[in-house]
């Protein structure tokens, strides 16, 4: 039986962020006018899922255990940092780097090394724009780890924001960018792409999160998401904490801005291996 998300922690359905006390507002609305907004969209690149199509999908990624939360790579806590988009973004593309090459080659990357680049200050926040356009023009720097020191020449924290990119960033991060991305425009477009098993990463009431796999939840569609607020929500995944649900209400209002991330580009260590 294709399992029934009922035993779900309701503190973390629909959740209004703003009332949180992890909270610090970091999304910015993409201007109306953007570049972005006028790129081919997901639903005019792709496709959307009959309702049918969808529910059948949902039931099949629940009836193995999840979908891309299985290749979520790890929980990023912002702090009281404005920075969940540079997060967001970042545990997209990490997340997405696990589905693509396996989670045994996955990177741990510093969420910092993009916020840095995209916002103004600790607490400014971003435009989601500037941060998709980031992480696929010149990528993210790995995490200062000490598996990532061992592999890599160059690593920067998880928080901490620095006007001051260090030396050779560039090179660092060129590995880790965004190949195939497209703006969603509906609450069909983001259902699609859950249920095809992709990620996607979205902004509401000033916040940003990343959608990882369509649910049932009392008999409706949910989307799970992972957050970056440490220890904090559900289970999901390897972790025993990180998550949240959005019903399609909640949905609704991220459907204002959200993108697919698809692909991320094959690093260099992997084409000389």
């Amino acid at each position: 039986m294709p399992r029934d998300f009922n035993d779900i922690d309701d503190r973390f359905l629909d959740l209004d962020f703003p009332s949180q006390p992890q909270y610090v507002r970091g999304y910015h609305d993409v201007p109306a006018f953007n570049d972005l907004m006028m790129r081919s969209s997901y639903e005019d690149a792709v496709g959307v899922l009959s309702d049918s199509e969808i529910r059948e999908a949902t039931e099949k990624i629940a009836a193995r255990g999840g979908g891309a939360s299985r290749a979520v790579v790890m929980i990023h806590n912002q702090k009281q940092e404005g920075s969940c988009v540079g997060n967001g973004f970042t545990g997209a593309t990490e997340t997405t780097f696990a589905k693509q090459f396996g989670k045994a080659n996955a990177v741990k990357l510093s969420p910092i090394s993009l916020y840095d680049r995209i916002g103004s200050s600790a607490g400014s926040g971003a435009a989601v724009s500037d941060g998709i356009e980031e992480a696929a023009s010149r990528g993210i720097v790995p995490l200062d780890t000490p598996e990532n020191k061992q592999r890599f020449s160059l690593v920067m924290p998880a928080t901490g924001f620095s006007r001051r990119m260090p030396a050779g960033w560039e090179e660092a991060a060129q590995d880790f960018k965004v190949a195939e991305y497209h703006i969603v425009k509906s609450v069909p477009g983001i259902w699609s792409a859950l249920a095809r098993g992709e990620v996607v990463v979205v902004g509401r009431q000033g916040h940003c999160i990343y959608y990882v796999d369509p649910v049932i939840i009392r008999g409706s569609l949910a989307a799970k998401y992972a957050n970056s607020w440490g220890e904090w929500g559900d289970a999901g995944g390897d972790f025993e904490h990180g998550f949240g649900y959005d019903t399609t209400n909640a949905v609704r209002q991220s459907a204002g801005w959200a993108v697919v991330i698809r692909s991320v580009v094959t690093p260099r260590f992997m084409l000389a291996a």
